[in-house]
């Protein structure tokens, strides 16, 4: 589906000062979710928008707030990935954003120690991107053990293996260790989570790609049967632009040819 930058009242999904927002939905995923906008139609106002989600307090420290209202203290890693990923697959530079971010990049949340390689690794630190998958890998069997076993009624979050997705993609990699993570991941999502499947380097038929309909949320970060946010299908209305789940799979398999 197209991009419609005027809002017409009647899309799930819409634009306000450079943001994609859901309607109903609070402004607390606003990069988020304008972040993967930006990658499924590149559109400068989303660019924007996203940079408007920055503030440079000095040269060498730069602060993220989820919206561009900048009115938030609690900022999370899941934010500043999706805006780090997004750029770099739209062929930004992201090397300034990377070494201005703290390690405390919130009130409230601290960056992690692969999210740290990681963020080095698309900076074009060739170790980090190593050292990136030998940590993750065997953290991401721990993981796939964990849900297998049923240890606990709390699986590995089905946000963070989309995420993680994003990541290993951005990478732009295509050694044994990153097939080897990208084949764990894909285990963890739902069997017909085609993005999370084209992310990770698998094959996807296109009759699968054209079988999707637009829903609300972002189903490619959520399980299907146990999640307890509200997932449908929108309506003809709704769905007239921006369909963001279908919309940012047709680009990423349209990349995958």
């Amino acid at each position: 589906m197209p991009l419609q930058l005027e809002d017409n009242g009647r899309t799930r999904f819409y634009i306000k000062d450079g943001m994609m927002r859901e309607r109903t939905v609070g402004t607390g995923d606003n990069l988020w979710r304008t972040s993967l906008a930006y990658i499924a139609y590149g559109d400068p106002v989303l660019k924007e928008g996203m940079l408007g989600c920055t503030k440079w307090i000095t040269p060498d420290h730069v602060q993220f707030y989820r919206s561009v209202e900048q009115n938030d203290t609690t900022v999370s890693r899941d934010q500043i990935t999706m805006f780090l990923a997004a750029m770099a697959v739209r062929g930004e530079d992201v090397k300034p954003y990377i070494k201005a971010t703290k390690w405390k990049i919130s009130k409230r949340y601290s960056l992690t120690l692969d999210m740290w390689l990681w963020m080095k690794a698309i900076a074009g630190n060739k170790f980090a991107k190593k050292l990136f998958f030998l940590t993750e890998v065997p953290l991401a069997k721990a993981y796939q053990l964990w849900d297998k076993l049923n240890i606990s009624k709390k699986k590995f979050p089905s946000y963070a293996v989309h995420l993680l997705a994003w990541q290993i993609y951005s990478l732009q990699d295509n050694s044994g260790l990153k097939g080897t993570l990208g084949s764990i991941i894909v285990k963890m999502a739902d069997d017909d989570n085609y993005l999370v499947q084209l992310l990770a380097g698998c094959e996807v038929d296109s009759s699968k790609i054209e079988s999707v309909i637009p829903m609300t949320d972002f189903v490619w970060q959520r399980y299907k049967e146990t999640t307890k946010v509200e997932l449908r299908v929108l309506t003809k209305q709704e769905a007239e632009f921006n369909t963001l789940d279908v919309d940012v799979l047709n680009y990423i398999f349209s990349q995958s040819k």
